[in-house]
């Protein structure tokens, strides 16, 4: 998972909507939207609730941004 992707993932594993990813990461929301899609294909997740479980899992792993 690439630096920008894993910046993402983190934020969605804090809960925080797409909107307050894009404005703390100074992106547009539509860009958000992409990463969360691509974070959800690699991760084999089907929403965002599961993406913040896997996320957990691999921070507790710390294999979050080695991709």
């Amino acid at each position: 998972m690439g630096v920008r992707q894993a910046e993402v993932a983190q934020a969605l594993r804090r809960g925080k909507a797409n909107k307050m990813i894009a404005y703390e990461l100074n992106l547009r929301e539509s860009t958000v939207k992409v990463h969360i899609r691509n974070i959800m294909k690699k991760l084999k997740a089907t929403n965002r609730t599961e993406v913040a479980y896997k996320v957990n899992d691999l921070l507790a792993e710390g294999t979050l941004a080695e991709e």
